[in-house]
């Protein structure tokens, strides 16, 4: 996603998922997994007697709970206990992987998205380069057209200011007698 998006996003108030069990703060998406992963009012079962509280009063239940102080339990309590834990985490394993295989499938069209936007700008700019280099191409060539008529027309003043400056040499000469006159028509051309 782009950075404003994904500020936008992060910025977005969520209400814990533990709202039904008397959660009722919202917290911003970036922050809700942190939230959630200390939320007080997570259900939780204590591990003694199962019996079902929040983990704010976990601590609390502990300290009164029976079978947390009787001094034996029963082998069947511990292994159903056990089963029931192990039964608890693979169903927590399998949450977690299906919510890890959902977000690397988000991700891979992310990703491909913006593949696919950069392959697109690319081709964009790869054109405008392309144009660029016509451009600059003609350009150069009009250069070199306007840099030789320059060439032709300062040869072609130098010639014409040489040409005057004989004829102002002539005229110079000239002047006082009745060779003005006889003067070539380049003169009187000018």
């Amino acid at each position: 996603l782009h950075r404003y998006m994904r500020n936008d996003l992060n910025n977005l108030q969520i209400r814990c998922q533990y709202w039904q069990h008397g959660c009722r703060e919202k917290v911003p998406l970036e922050t809700l997994h942190q939230h959630e992963s200390a939320c007080p009012s997570e259900p939780m079962r204590c591990p003694a007697c199962r019996a079902d509280t929040s983990r704010g009063e976990m601590a609390r239940h502990l300290q009164i709970c029976t079978l947390r102080t009787s001094a034996v339990v029963p082998a069947a309590d511990v292994a159903r206990l056990l089963e029931d834990m192990r039964s608890e985490l693979e169903a927590a394993r399998q949450d977690f992987m299906t919510k890890l295989a959902e977000q690397k499938l988000e991700m891979d069209l992310r990703l491909d998205a913006q593949r696919r936007h950069l392959v697109q700008r690319e081709h964009c700019l790869q054109e405008q380069l392309e144009e660029m280099r016509r451009l600059y191409a003609r350009l150069s060539e009009d250069i070199k057209k306007l840099i030789q008529q320059e060439k032709t027309s300062r040869t072609e003043l130098q010639r014409m200011a040489q040409e005057k400056a004989e004829l102002l040499q002539l005229l110079h000469q000239a002047s006082g007698s009745q060779a003005v006159q006889k003067l070539p028509e380049k003169v009187t051309d000018l």
